[in-house]
């Protein structure tokens, strides 16, 4: 299984600054290459390769390199049918926009919360995705009827906790993530999130103790070929290392909403999309006068995505515009075209 999708990227040109939107061009995005092997429907393991991973060259430089690396890589044993573990890399089970895969995205990319501010594009900020880590979860392989069309699922995980393709974890301590959710029918999917991470950052003997806190919400409508979509996300980080820093909290929401017009010769789905991301949304302690309100970025984003009905191809049509708070308001509204073809 995988997929493979080319884009082509432009983002609007802010005279001020030579690292935005002096680089448009065309995009590897994703060149993903899959394979799941199955066993008596009780054993299953799952490894996957992202052949267009991005190496960037450092912060707000619109340079770097694509590198082939390892994306998930896994064993399943489901003895039951509540409860499995899995163990390996792959992804962590928190926010919903990023358990949904690339593949069956509504946009070109994922929301400016969960991804973040990236070069080229505007000032450089990490969103708060926690993306894949490496550890062992315990849940069912598929949702679990409650009582008549309601469903709910589980997913407990323990990991390292200091990202994905790391040799070891960054100290003696686990990472905890947990995620539970509701269902109605086909219509209604809620959920809710947790995380705790005591991280260490940086090389010895220069390393700095940071401790996590998240939580995440989201719901999703689907209705008659409609779907409507919000999440929020909360990250709070205590620096132990400096406690006169204090603490900081990040904070990430969306919503969107899309409908399908099928023909007999495209499917057809417009969308829109508000993204916020407050890097700084609380802070207690001096992070060195910064104007911390201004680094807010809300994103305004329509699209089109363009299917064929019945091969596994389609294209995406994406204008985004931004808003920055003064001083830091840019020029960088963007479009991104991109073709995608899944098998």
């Amino acid at each position: 299984y995988g997929y493979v999708r080319i884009g082509y990227e432009a983002v609007q040109d802010d005279n001020r600054f030579d690292f935005i939107g002096r680089n448009d061009g065309f995009i590897l995005d994703n060149a993903r290459f899959g394979t799941k092997l199955t066993v008596a429907d009780q054993l299953r393991a799952v490894v996957s390769v992202e052949a267009a991973s991005d190496v960037e060259a450092g912060n707000n430089q619109p340079i770097g390199e694509i590198d082939v690396r390892l994306r998930d890589g896994f064993l399943r044993w489901d003895p039951f049918r509540f409860a499995g573990i899995q163990a390996g890399q792959f992804k962590a089970p928190f926010a919903a926009e990023e358990l949904r895969s690339t593949a069956d995205l509504v946009f070109v990319s994922r929301a400016v919360g969960q991804e973040g501010v990236l070069p080229g594009r505007g000032f450089e900020e990490p969103g708060v995705a926690v993306d894949r880590q490496l550890g062992a979860m315990l849940s069912p392989l598929e949702p679990l009827t409650i009582w008549k069309k309601y469903a709910g699922a589980y997913y407990l995980m323990v990991a390292n906790g200091n990202g994905d393709n790391e040799l070891l974890n960054d100290n003696d301590n686990v990472a905890v993530y947990g995620r539970a959710e509701l269902m109605y029918d086909r219509f209604v999917t809620i959920g809710g999130a947790f995380l705790v991470n005591d991280r260490t950052e940086g090389e010895l003997p220069n390393q700095s103790n940071d401790d996590d806190t998240g939580y995440a919400a989201d719901i999703l409508l689907q209705l008659y070929g409609g779907e409507v979509f919000f999440q929020w996300v909360e990250l709070t980080t205590e620096f132990e290392t400096v406690p006169e820093a204090g603490d900081r909290t990040q904070r990430a929401w969306h919503v969107q909403a899309a409908y399908e017009f099928t023909t007999p010769w495209v499917d057809l789905k417009p969308g829109y999309r508000y993204a916020v991301l407050d890097p700084y949304a609380e802070v207690d302690g001096d992070l060195g006068g910064l104007d911390l309100e201004a680094q807010k970025v809300g994103y305004h984003t329509l699209g089109a995505r363009f299917a064929h009905p019945k091969l596994p191809l389609a294209f995406f049509v994406n204008y985004t515009f931004t808003h920055e708070e003064a001083p830091y308001k840019l020029d960088n509204n963007r479009l991104q075209l991109l073709a995608q073809v899944a098998f």
